[in-house]
């Protein structure tokens, strides 16, 4: 029985991708955010900034993909879009795939490398933060006083990302 929501979502300790602090999932509905977060179940959650980098596929690795079978070529055709929205926007090489990236964090735990327990505070406001997600760690000193909030969130702050795009290629060539 899992005991805990796991979440794509948010900028994590990076930028985001909707505004330069807010991340899409999030801002397309910040309200229902809060609402996840202040509900009292833990959350564990995986950061835009864990899909970049190494995590990011190539031209190479769809290739791969298309290789492997029916099922692989549909998740390299499905892509197609996204892949086209990035070379316009000067990111030719590489594509994030969060949404995967957060499943291999749930079902392969060994995946995660490292996670840091935070308290999550979505902001609901209209302006120039809205729809951020404030982290507030776990032992850390703030300079303003002591931080008195649960800290329900498990932020995911490392992945094996050289082993993704393997795990992902391991799964979709087990689809018959």
């Amino acid at each position: 029985m899992v005991s805990y929501i796991a979440a794509m979502g948010t900028a994590g300790l990076g930028p985001g991708n909707a505004t330069p602090v807010a991340e899409f999932n999030v801002f397309s509905d910040p309200l229902a955010y809060k609402e996840m977060l202040d509900f009292g179940i833990p959350v564990t959650i995986v950061g835009l900034d864990m899909c970049r980098g190494e995590s990011e596929w190539t031209a190479e690795q769809f290739d791969k993909l298309s290789e492997t079978g029916a099922a692989g070529k549909f998740v390299a055709e499905s892509f197609t879009k996204l892949r086209e929205f990035y070379e316009l926007n000067g990111s030719a090489d590489s594509v994030m795939n969060c949404d995967s990236l957060a499943m291999a964090c749930v079902l392969y735990p060994d995946f995660v490398k490292d996670t840091i327990m935070c308290h999550g505070s979505c902001q609901t406001n209209q302006g120039e933060a809205y729809s951020q997600v404030i982290f507030y760690q776990e032992g850390f000193i703030y300079d303003t006083g002591a931080v008195d909030y649960d800290f329900n969130v498990r932020l995911v702050s490392q992945v094996d990302k050289t082993a993704f795009f393997d795990l992902y290629l391991d799964a979709i060539r087990d689809i018959r």
